[in-house]
Order: structure tokens, then C-alpha cells, then sequence
């Protein structure tokens, strides 16, 4: 089968990191097994280069899925940026963070958390890219974003499940406004890790309503609880935390608005 032709070529810092970071290891684990939460690699490496995250940045990942793009990241921030990567499935952040630590990938750390709300104590952010569709953009995002700080992520168009486009934002005196836009698709954010990938929508959207989000509506991400037992890393506190607690860190103000992106219609 041909893959799949995408309209992004692939940023040279993507194509580096892919050639050092084993997909197969994230994908396909010896221990954990196959997780079906993975994308294509080809648009992992299309998002991953339309974020055009750098050397010494901080970056939120929304969605840890298997850790790949994670991984992915560590890499092109290398040891003077981090990378903070949720997951509403607990299973799913524990996995990946034991194989980073094992990868000796020190500058990524997964946390179990609602997505939609950001990460604000290891903000604020220079990149920000989703790996889920939101109802709307969450206005926490906004507010935890650097100044100039670019957003990659799947957003509605309609009011109509899976019609969605990928966007590209970038954040500019506390506004979002939208950079370009292309055709693409990410499981609904949900307050709950989803049993059935296969069904459409995204089930309950829980806390996510207008009242913490901006830009367009959408129906309501990821994950299924797995069954394969975690191993604790050696710096783990238990079985069920892997994350860090390194301080914030301080570049610049974070954005304390969210207004709706210019170019999208609320």
C-alpha cells in the first residue's frame, strides 16, 4: 500500500529525530504490546513540522497516545527545552513515561490529566499541539501560551462529528489568531478514556463547555485502559505517578485572555 501523500513537507529537525527515536519501541512495545493509540507516522511528522518546535523550547503535547511524538519532541527540544505530554488514560502516560526513562529521554514527562485544561504549573508554553479534537479551543491553552507561541490542533467547523480541520495558531498579545488551516482529524478530547475507538463523537464531553473554550463548536481524547501492568521507573513515587515535579518554568508572561481566533467564525 502507497502512503499517504500529505501537502507538508517534513521539517528537517522532524526528519532528524525520526531517524534516532524507534517508532516501533512506542508502537509496538515488547512488554506493553501493540497500542492502537497511535497515528500514521506520516502525520505525526506532518503536525510535528507544521509545530515547528526548536532547540531549548517548552512544548505541551495534548494526547500522549503511545509516546512516539513525545519522544519525537524530546529530541528536536533536546536537553535545554522539555516537553509536558497529557493523556486523560492514566495507562497510557504511565507506559510512556517507563519507556522514555528507559530511552534515557529525561526532558519529557507524562501526566494524567483532562487535556483541555493545559498544564499550567510547567507553562508557559512555547508550542502547544493536540493530538485530539476539542469541543472549541480551550481558552486554558490561550492562557498558558508564551507570547508568539504556535498551536497545531484538530478544531470544528461545524456542528457535525468528525468535520474538523487542523490549525495552525499562533498567539499574539493574548489572541489567537489562525495561520493556516488543512484538512485533518484526531479522536474527540473526553473526559474519560474511550472504551470504543471504533464508535463516533467522543461520548460524555464532561467539563468541556463554552465557558472554558474559544473559537468554533464542535461534538466532543484518547485512550483505552490497558491490561498489561506497568512497571514502576526507579524515580517513580508509586506504581500510578510518573511525573515530575520540577518548577515552572519562567520565560515571559503567559496570556491572560481568550478571545476568539481571528479567521474562525464562533
Amino acid at each position: 500500500m502507497s502512503p499517504p501523500v500529505v501537502d507538508v513537507p517534513v521539517a528537517p529537525e522532524v526528519a532528524r529525530a525520526a531517524g534516532v527515536v524507534p517508532e516501533g519501541h512506542y508502537t509496538h512495545h515488547e512488554e506493553r504490546g501493540v497500542t492502537v493509540h497511535r497515528t500514521n507516522p506520516v502525520f505525526v511528522h506532518r503536525d510535528l513540522s507544521s509545530l515547528a518546535a526548536a532547540e531549548g523550547m517548552n512544548v505541551l503535547e495534548v494526547g500522549t497516545g503511545s509516546g512516539y511524538s513525545g519522544a519525537l519532541l524530546g529530541e528536536i527540544v533536546g536537553p535545554g527545552g522539555s516537553v509536558t505530554s497529557l493523556d486523560i488514560d492514566p495507562y497510557l502516560t504511565r507506559w510512556a513515561n517507563l519507556i522514555h526513562h528507559r530511552r534515557g529521554l529525561t526532558n519529557v514527562r507524562c501526566h494524567a490529566a483532562d487535556g483541555t485544561a493545559g498544564y499550567p504549573a510547567a507553562g508557559p508554553y512555547d508550542r502547544i499541539g493536540a493530538w485530539c479534537s476539542p469541543p472549541l479551543l480551550p481558552r486554558a491553552w490561550v492562557d498558558q501560551a508564551a507570547e508568539r507561541c504556535r498551536i497545531v490542533a484538530t478544531l470544528p467547523i461545524a456542528r457535525v462529528p468528525d468535520l474538523t480541520v487542523l490549525a495552525v495558531l499562533t498567539i499574539t498579545g493574548g489572541r489567537p489568531e489562525v495561520e493556516t488551516i488543512m484538512g485533518g482529524n484526531y479522536i474527540d478530547a473526553t473526559a474519560a478514556p474511550k472504551a470504543d475507538l471504533e464508535a463516533p463523537g467522543g461520548g460524555s464531553t464532561g467539563r468541556h463547555g463554552c465557558r472554558d473554550t474559544i473559537g468554533c463548536p464542535s461534538p466532543g481524547g484518547s485512550g483505552t485502559t490497558g491490561t498489561t501492568p506497568v512497571p514502576a521507573p526507579p524515580w517513580s513515587a508509586s506504581r500510578n505517578r510518573g511525573t515530575s515535579s520540577r518548577p515552572p518554568r519562567r520565560r515571559g508572561s503567559p496570556c491572560s485572555t481568550g478571545r476568539q481566533p481571528r479567521g474562525m467564525k464562533g
